[in-house]
């Protein structure tokens, strides 16, 4: 259908992004789509439904965008992590 244009992320030490969903008010996606483009920092844990998703430089995670699936990435404690986002409507 619809895929937005992707949304390239970097955090670096102590930044982070709080829990929630992808689907609400602003957006309306139906999926969501998050790539890993290094592995080479620590922290930045990427947690989905209060369990740690062990991702690495390459892989990729698809979930549903909607309340179901509340996600957060954790502080990075050292380096910077790269990571790709986008969603599909």
């Amino acid at each position: 259908r619809y895929w937005e244009l992707f949304n390239f992320i970097k955090y670096e030490k102590g930044q982070h992004f709080q829990y929630h969903h992808d689907h609400g008010f602003s957006y309306n996606c139906t999926v969501s789509l998050v790539a890993y483009l290094n592995d080479d920092y620590e922290g930045g844990e990427f947690m989905l439904c209060n369990e740690e998703i062990k991702l690495r430089q390459g892989d990729c995670i698809i979930f549903p965008s909607v309340f179901l699936y509340p996600h957060e990435v954790k502080p990075v404690k050292k380096g910077t992590r790269y990571s790709w986002v986008l969603w599909s409507w």
